[in-house]
């Protein structure tokens, strides 16, 4: 999914190289991409969300699954038939407005208490 699909591979470099100014390294420091970390324990409950069809699906997945490592509660939200970006098109494709009211009421499960006093975003993830 380099190209075509609204945010493309080339697209991401730009962005890192204006962002990191070309300082070797950089894409693998931990402030920069926290994937790197190499203890993520402290780190706050957390919903990843991926879509399908975007080059950063494969390191949010990665990301959730180093969280779940380091017992970190993480709940997963995969739009497998999205791309990049779908949030703002929720007016023009139907599935990105489900997915937006999918996300919030997974974001009010994850730091909200549940009525039972069970410690928040304990539920299974969605994946």
């Amino acid at each position: 999914f380099a190209t075509g699909f609204m945010l493309q591979a080339r697209d991401m470099e730009q962005f890192g190289r204006h962002y990191l100014r070309r300082e070797p390294g950089a894409m693998r420091d931990p402030r920069v991409s926290p994937l790197y970390a190499t203890n993520l324990q402290l780190a706050p409950p957390a919903l990843i969300v991926t879509a399908g069809f975007d080059p950063l699906t494969d390191e949010g997945t990665a990301y959730a699954a180093a969280l779940q490592s380091h017992g970190v509660i993480v709940r997963v939200l995969a739009e497998d038939s999205l791309i990049h970006g779908f949030l703002h098109l929720t007016a023009a494709v139907p599935r990105a407005m489900y997915a937006v009211r999918t996300i919030a009421a997974e974001w009010q499960a994850l730091t909200q208490p549940t009525a039972h006093g069970a410690k928040a975003g304990t539920e299974p993830s969605l994946r």
